[in-house]
């Protein structure tokens, strides 16, 4: 064969050495700011000059206009005609500075490295303004354009707590609190309402790290708080947690906020859960509420009430101030405060007092459903609010056609939670009209409502209307229960029914079959099943019963006496005796002893043994973990005393 080969004399490539390649090196090696003069002496600079370009060295000036024209690599310095190299981060600075649109801010920040992590924070908030304000335009953009937006999006905001870090050097330095409530509310409107998961995830860490700043500079009195900053830092993620410190701090401020003002701060620290914040400027608001001429209104004073109320402020002092009001207030005023505070889970006698003048002024007035059903609910949260229950039901037995039964159902489980609330004769004409206005609409409650239905009247015993929701659940919906659902079902009807009614006894049949297929799955005898059949049951097993919920169903299910059903449930569980919990063993135990569920399944002996080997091999596994924990430390420190003893010898 032929070979073609060129003698090249590499002597002649440093004739391409390009100006930037020599300085570079050159300005780098003095570590900071070179003055013209001295760069000009420089022997690298002056070898360039002389060997490759064979000209005299470049005078001051031609420097100047050569590092000007080169500003985002070089940063040069009239006053001391100093020049010096700029950092990668300083670099990717003065590129963001360059460019002022959307695309040019998406293409450098989405091109960038580590140097992102160590970015100015002005130019950190400058590509910020520019990104979080190009959340509606981006339609018909090309693809590479689309993609730029979305990576610099996500990585500035990712990058925000290193950027953080860097700006306020661990903590040394202080950062101005409005400028950090700034970039918090940027970081929070980049991708605007419609952005994705992932981004809405990365924009919550990014404030997150801002209001850990912000959190830090105030707990260290670095930082102060003022009245037009207050309501910005409480809506910063996790204020909660400095509340006291907060509080503390709101204390001189009170002097300078008027009534208004005040309610909003209570809202808005109520609504972050900042309850010692509420409580400074309610209490304030109150005192202001008492010195105002003229004295406001009943209503007046009500709503500055619910305000407090919703926000959980002051609870104890407005309850006593509601209780003193309540007779002269219009029942809708006195609902709402009323609720507000049992919202809260707050309970009192004076609270209890305004309730039952609510019951009384509920008999002569229609409240909407809406408010009526919030009320119930809100009486499974407070006990003061029981009075309410009966006028509650009483109004809903007169117009219960009317409700949207979903509503009612919920109702019924609220009056059914609030256990004593509701004397004999208001239950017994709630459920009974109840029923006729539920009964024809069962068929179009979603499960989870018959579920709901079954457990807010099943203790109440047998009942048509018990009867009929359980015919619905177990004759035409039972096989689309998920078995957690199921069970909890299970638990209302044999409750309810007894464990002897012929709708329960289908629903044990149906449990009998479902548990031996599962018996079956833990045995292995899918295994010979075709793929698809696979993937089913493997779906099937995933959504089954936990082996400590099937000792539950031994329990809730032991009424029935069903011997069918009692050794399938004792079959499943040796069968899967591995997978129960410490807890499941305990409870495995008691169902066994004389009076439990399982005392008369025929193969207790074996599934006792089964237990206690199970325990057993829990406990080894336990030690064994521990021994070799304690071996590998063992062997580390003998590794450590090796080297310590060659150490020694050398």
């Amino acid at each position: 064969g032929i070979a073609d080969f060129t003698l090249v004399d590499f002597g002649v490539m440093f004739k391409f050495i390009e100006m930037e390649e020599v300085l570079q090196p050159a300005v780098a090696a003095y570590q900071g700011w070179v003055k013209l003069e001295q760069l000009r002496k420089d022997p690298n600079i002056v070898l360039y000059f002389s060997n490759i370009l064979q000209k005299p060295v470049w005078d001051s000036e031609d420097f100047i206009i050569y590092f000007e024209g080169h500003w985002e690599t070089w940063e040069f310095n009239k006053d001391t005609q100093s020049v010096r190299l700029r950092t990668k981060q300083e670099k990717l600075a003065q590129l963001l500075g360059g460019v002022k649109d959307i695309d040019g801010v998406s293409a450098v920040v989405a091109g960038a490295k580590d140097e992102l992590t160590k970015l100015p924070l002005p130019a950190a908030a400058r590509a910020l303004v520019v990104l979080a304000a190009s959340t509606h335009d981006g339609d018909g953009l090309d693809v590479t354009k689309t993609i730029n937006r979305i990576a610099a999006q996500k990585k500035l905001l990712a990058n925000l707590r290193s950027i953080l870090a860097t700006a306020t050097n661990g903590g040394d330095v202080v950062l101005p609190l409005h400028d950090l409530l700034d970039m918090a509310d940027l970081a929070a409107a980049v991708g605007g309402a419609g952005a994705g998961s992932d981004l809405v995830h990365t924009r919550q860490a990014a404030q997150q790290a801002v209001a850990d700043i912000v959190f830090r500079q105030l707990e260290d009195d670095k930082s102060k708080v003022d009245v037009p900053l207050l309501s910005r830092v409480l809506r910063l993620p996790g204020v909660d947690e400095v509340d006291s410190k907060l509080a503390s701090m709101c204390q001189p401020l009170v002097a300078d906020v008027g009534l208004e003002q005040a309610l909003d701060f209570v809202k808005s620290a109520g609504s972050s859960s900042c309850t010692e914040v509420a409580n400074t400027f309610a209490t304030s608001a109150l005192l202001m509420m008492d010195t105002k001429q003229p004295e406001p209104s009943t209503e007046e004073q009500l709503q500055v009430l619910r305000i407090m109320g919703s926000a959980g402020a002051a609870l104890e002092d407005i309850s006593g101030r509601l209780a003193a009001l309540a007779q002269g207030a219009k029942a809708q005023d006195l609902a709402d405060v009323v609720l507000a505070v049992g919202e809260r889970s707050f309970s009192s006698d004076a609270l209890a007092q305004a309730t039952q003048i609510l019951a009384v002024k509920l008999g002569g007035l229609q409240l909407p459903a809406a408010r009526l059903l919030e009320l119930a609910v809100a009486s499974t949260k407070s006990s003061s609010l029981a009075p309410v229950v009966g006028a509650v039901a009483r109004a809903v037995t007169a117009d219960a056609a009317a409700w949207p039964v979903s509503d009612l159902v919920r109702l019924l489980l609220a009056v059914a939670k609030a256990k004593k609330a509701l004397n004999v004769e208001d239950k017994v004409q709630l459920l009974r009209h109840a029923a006729i206005a539920l009964k024809p609409q069962l068929g179009s409650l979603p499960s989870a409502d018959v579920i709901k239905l079954v457990l807010a009247v099943a203790g109440d015993g047998q009942s048509d209307l018990l009867e009929a929701a359980a015919e619905e659940a177990i004759d035409r919906r039972i096989s689309g229960f998920p078995p957690a659902q199921l069970l909890v079902l299970s638990q209302g009807l044999v409750g309810g029914l007894g464990g002897k009614h012929s709708l329960v006894e289908r629903l044990a049949e149906f449990w009998t079959e479902t548990l031996k297929e599962w018996t079956k799955g833990s045995g292995g005898g899918w295994d010979s099943d075709d793929e698809v059949t696979k993937q089913r049951k493997e779906m099937e097993k995933k959504s089954r019963l936990s082996a400590d919920q099937v000792v539950q169903l031994c329990k809730v299910m032991a009424p029935c006496g069903k011997e069918r059903l009692l050794e399938a449930l004792g079959a499943n569980l040796i069968a899967r005796v591995k997978e129960l919990t410490e807890n499941g063993r305990k409870a495995v135990e008691v169902q066994l002893a004389e009076n439990g569920a399982l005392a008369q399944y025929g193969r207790k002996d074996r599934l006792k043994r089964a237990v206690a080997a199970a325990a057993s091999g829990s406990h080894s596994r336990s030690r064994s973990r521990r021994r070799s924990r304690s071996a590998s430390r063992d062997r580390g420190r003998r590794r450590r005393s090796r080297s310590r003893d060659r150490r020694d010898r050398r």
